[in-house]
């Protein structure tokens, strides 16, 4: 063989050896990578519920306030609770649709990701 011919046989040999290595590297590396998947695939999934839960609890909180605002005798300081009371109101009615159908989505990519996940995972670990 000449040198052209040692050439390429030392760089087939190089990128062989990059090629192992990285293998090497990427099998300790890999389990790690697809446990944290799994982990956020999971809490993905999950969103929804908890979402729906904390969306009940602050419209419990602002149904509260409203008893409360109510029993209080007639003043401007009244009306500026009922008003800003009214906002939060406003502003919850309207982001928690937004949030619960970003949380929907976001269930559908966790589940998809947890598919591919569990089919990988025998192969990794």
């Amino acid at each position: 063989m000449g040198r052209i011919g040692s050439f390429f046989n030392k760089l087939g040999q190089g990128i062989k050896s990059f090629g192992s290595r990285a293998i090497g590297g990427l099998s300790h590396i890999a389990p790690k990578i697809v446990k944290g998947a799994s982990f956020i695939s999971g809490a993905l999934s999950h969103m929804p519920g908890a979402i729906g839960t904390a969306a009940g609890a602050v419209h419990k909180g602002l149904d509260f306030a409203n008893k409360a605002i109510s029993a209080l005798p007639s003043s401007r300081f009244k009306d500026k609770l009922e008003a800003l009371n009214g906002k939060v109101n406003d502003t919850v009615n309207k982001v928690e649709p937004t949030i619960t159908n970003a949380a929907r989505e976001a269930k559908v990519v966790g589940d998809t990701a947890g598919k591919v996940i569990n089919a990988i995972k025998p192969h990794i670990i």
